[in-house]
């Protein structure tokens, strides 16, 4: 059975430190990474990716945003996947989309939570041939919540910011 992370609020992960803040705050880009590196048998540490979060060389400023105050910049996502040997693909038009999922793939989304004031959220999503498995949606899940669809899953989430079809 993979280990996924369901949710950063969980106790397993809630309180460990990414730049100042708890993962429970700030870490749901790099749930996202952790849970996908899972889904394709390639794990990895989840202390090991905080701690290339906080210190890659020469792109920590383009990785943490603020400090780390508001997590991981969208495109510092890319940057930590690539770091881990993973073929990403991103877009942040949204009428790209559907054109970047299949059955079985990999995704990461990040999205604003409603109102653009409200800051982002980013989860790890799986395409099935019925519809997605959403994790870390919010942070207390104990198990991944499906959907119909992408676009069901969008119609409840604020504006898009990037996707991330993750090989």
């Amino acid at each position: 059975m993979k280990n996924f992370i369901f949710g950063q609020g969980l106790p397993e992960v809630a309180n460990l430190k990414y730049g100042n803040y708890p993962i429970s705050y700030n870490g749901c880009e790099l749930v996202a990474i952790y849970n996908a590196l899972v889904n394709l048998d390639a794990p990895v540490d989840f202390k090991e990716i905080i701690e290339k979060a906080e210190n890659m060389k020469g792109v920590r400023w383009n990785i943490l945003w603020l400090k780390a105050v508001f997590g991981t910049k969208p495109k510092g996502i890319g940057r930590l996947l690539k770091h881990y040997g993973r073929k990403i693909t991103a877009t942040k038009k949204r009428k790209e989309f559907g054109g970047m999922l299949s059955p079985g793939g990999t995704y990461i989304l990040t999205f604003f939570n409603g109102h653009i004031w409200k800051g982002i959220h980013t989860v790890m999503f799986v395409c099935g041939n019925k519809g997605i498995r959403v994790f870390n949606h919010y942070s207390n899940d104990l198990k991944a919540r499906e959907y119909e669809s992408l676009d069901e899953f969008l119609k409840r989430q604020g504006r898009s910011v990037m996707l991330y079809k993750v090989e």
